[in-house]
């Protein structure tokens, strides 16, 4: 019956334990090391109550775990703080951890592009390596290309943007603006202006502004390269210095070329820590006076879960001298 007790076992091909849960509202995701489950309660599905007999249901959502980096310091992160500050039926804790998981699902798109686009990377580089010897003539016999190389750069750029949008949207969870601010620019002039006590938050935009307005420039760069005189130019696989083989390479026109896949892996980093560095700043926006709490950086996070931050209570001194003499 809907109203029984829930139970479910993880499919065969599963292992390993139940790491952590995160009630999402309308449903709740299940986090093993590797994986990711989305759960369905029966008055999700059938809200009006009009059959008894409907079941919880679950699937996987993803072969990312809270082992992966990126979801140990989103997602879970994120619901290990706000179950600390805020009952489970809270709306405002509701609204921050969907916008959290909105973010979490930006970055495992980047994410998955940029594995997509590595892998790819690796397959030519070894077919080049095992047929470097043989020639067509004066031609090698196999040359190295990433078919559709624009269009990754397109995948990539689009959703590094949307991600910076995203973590822009979500201060608005925490303190009220005039609107939403896709730029942080726009974010940052509102909060001095309006919000002069939240030092913490300021400094950090202020830090990551720079970063931010690069990654922006490289895809309006591409997005609008028909009209700008600094396009974006994506390179592929080519021949430098008359013998050495040169791999992908993207940049705006007159300045540097880079790797792409040494600054896309840059750029998901620099999203993770942006993110990590936003939330915390807004929470300790909402930390109350009393209790006291103290984030703390975890020096040796857990392999199967490793996330960066803690909250604790900070407990006086003068609690521990008093219980040591009852």
């Amino acid at each position: 019956m809907r109203d029984d007790p829930v139970s479910f076992g993880l499919p065969e091909d599963e292992t390993g334990d139940i790491l952590a849960m995160v009630n999402l509202g309308d449903i709740m995701e299940v986090f093993t090391e590797n994986s990711t489950f989305k759960m369905v309660s029966p008055d999700t599905l059938d809200p009006d109550r009009k059959h008894q007999e409907t079941p919880w249901i679950y699937t996987k959502t993803s072969h990312f775990g809270a082992s992966n980096e990126l979801v140990a310091n989103t997602i879970l992160l994120a619901n290990e703080f706000l179950e600390q500050l805020f009952s489970i039926d809270s709306p405002k804790r509701l609204v921050i951890i969907q916008k959290v998981r909105d973010i979490r699902n930006v970055l495992l798109e980047y994410l998955c592009s940029l594995i997509s686009f590595t892998e790819k990377l690796k397959e030519e580089i070894d077919k080049y390596d095992f047929n470097k010897n043989e020639m067509n003539g004066r031609a090698h016999a196999y040359f190295p290309q990433i078919k559709n190389i624009d269009g990754i750069a397109t995948e990539l750029l689009i959703t590094a943007k949307r991600c910076i949008q995203e973590i822009s949207v979500l201060v608005n969870c925490f303190i009220t603006l005039k609107a939403k601010h896709g730029r942080i620019d726009k974010l940052l002039s509102e909060i001095e202006s309006e919000h002069d006590n939240a030092n913490e938050l300021i400094e950090v935009l202020r830090n990551n502004l720079a970063m931010c307005e690069y990654i922006f420039s490289l895809r309006n760069s591409q997005e609008h390269a028909a009209t700008t005189d600094k396009p974006l130019i994506v390179k592929n696989f080519n021949i430098e210095n008359g013998l050495d083989l040169s791999l992908p390479k993207w940049g705006i026109k007159n300045d540097a070329l880079n790797f792409i896949h040494i600054q896309a892996n840059e750029i998901l980093n620099f999203l993770i820590t942006f993110f990590e560095e936003v939330f915390l700043a807004c929470i300790i926006l909402t930390l109350p006076n009393f209790p006291v709490y103290k984030i703390y950086f975890n020096d040796a996070p857990k392999k199967e879960k490793p996330i960066r931050y803690c909250l604790n209570l900070s407990i006086p001194d003068t609690f521990y001298e008093r219980s040591s003499q009852s």
